[in-house]
């Protein structure tokens, strides 16, 4: 799903970012960035509000399935092969919260704290999780 725009819209493209960024994995399983957009995706899906499901229903007859797990799958893989990015760091430690898996995104949190040059932002991200 994408974040601006009505349900309808959010939807509709979020379902065709999904395949185009599986087409891009297609072509090159190792690309980082891909891995790192479909759990975005995926945890967004995840996450998705009741009456969010309603609409996408009645408008495409289903709604988009995912879990946490699976996003924190493809964002462990984009980790794999870009261990220093933090902003994916950042949502391996979301996911890891969401999953009720608070001391594992603890040790995640301790790494990109010890960091030196992380954004302040996800900083402050990780500090708003209270872990």
């Amino acid at each position: 799903t994408c974040k601006y725009g009505d349900t309808k819209m959010k939807l509709t493209k979020g379902i065709e970012f999904e395949k185009h960024v599986k087409r891009s994995l297609e072509l090159d399983p190792y690309n980082s960035t891909a891995l790192h957009l479909l759990g975005r995706y995926c945890f967004e899906v995840s996450g998705i509000k009741w009456w969010e499901a309603k609409i996408a229903v009645t408008l495409f007859g289903c709604v988009p399935q995912s879990t946490y797990e699976e996003a924190l799958d493809y964002f462990l893989k984009a980790a794999d092969l870009n261990s220093e990015w933090a902003e994916n760091s950042l949502f391996i430690i979301k996911c890891q919260v969401a999953l009720g898996r608070t001391q594992e995104a603890s040790k995640w949190a301790g790494k990109l704290r010890g960091r030196p040059g992380t954004d302040p932002e996800i900083l402050a991200q990780i500090d708003a999780l209270k872990l």
